[in-house]
């Protein structure tokens, strides 16, 4: 199994798929084998909450077999799995990822709390202008503006690739926020800004050489490097 990738073994339950392909995982040093074999078995079923466990002692599905096993060979070369999914949830908003972007982290939802919690303090019942500087796939920027409609939202980003995404999941969430291509404050020359935001990324540039595996899938990482320190983004 490990010669030729992951293949699924005769004629198993869905629960002994997921077993089998979290334990190819784990083989070939993916962190979190469990969750990433479940998280990806949902989406190639799809099925979730109460249909997902009924459905755990039932055959795996032969129409479903090639998607799984191509879905578990692309975890198990290093692609996330939100990659794979092409989706990811960020303050109860689903969010469309694609290599393009950097993929929302739970822990960036403290960040937007802050902003919004400091906003309110300083602008009660007003309309502040919010920029976004680097917005990625525009989680930040799309969730101020749905706990903060009343707010003008704008968000930035160097890569047109990028912005594409944000857009796109701006849209299809039907929030209301304004897009700038450019670098950092660059496309706000001249304006009046209230809130400015931005999760840059921080990584070293020896170490996006060094991490073959996700970079290699990334074909957008030239953006996201932040110099020798990790740091040369915010410096600047």
């Amino acid at each position: 199994m490990k010669r030729n990738g992951y293949q699924l073994s005769g004629a198993l339950t869905i629960l002994e798929a997921r077993k089998e392909a979290s334990s190819f995982l784990a083989d070939v040093g993916v962190n979190e084998p469990d969750s990433n074999a479940e998280l990806l078995l949902r989406h190639v079923l799809g099925l979730e909450g109460s249909k997902y466990l009924l459905a755990l002692r039932d055959p795996f599905p032969t129409v479903s077999k090639e998607a799984w096993e191509a879905a578990i060979n692309r975890k198990a070369a290093g692609e996330p799995a939100q990659y794979i999914i092409g989706e990811q949830e960020f303050y109860g908003l689903t969010f469309k990822v694609t290599p393009a972007v950097l993929i929302p982290r739970p822990e960036t939802e403290l960040l937007v709390e802050q902003i919004a919690r400091l906003g309110d303090l300083l602008w009660p019942g007003g309309a502040p202008q919010a920029a976004d500087i680097g917005t990625g796939s525009g989680a930040i920027a799309a969730a101020l503006a749905h706990l903060r409609p009343a707010w003008s939202v704008t968000a930035s980003d160097i890569s047109p690739e990028a912005l594409a995404v944000a857009q796109d999941n701006v849209r299809r969430l039907g929030l209301s926020v304004r897009f700038k291509q450019g670098n950092l404050l660059e496309p706000f020359t001249g304006e009046p800004l209230d809130i400015v935001v931005s999760n840059p990324p921080t990584f070293r540039r020896i170490r996006s050489k060094g991490c073959s595996r996700r970079c290699a899938i990334m074909s957008h990482a030239a953006h996201w490097t932040a110099g020798r320190t990790g740091c040369t983004h915010i410096a600047s």
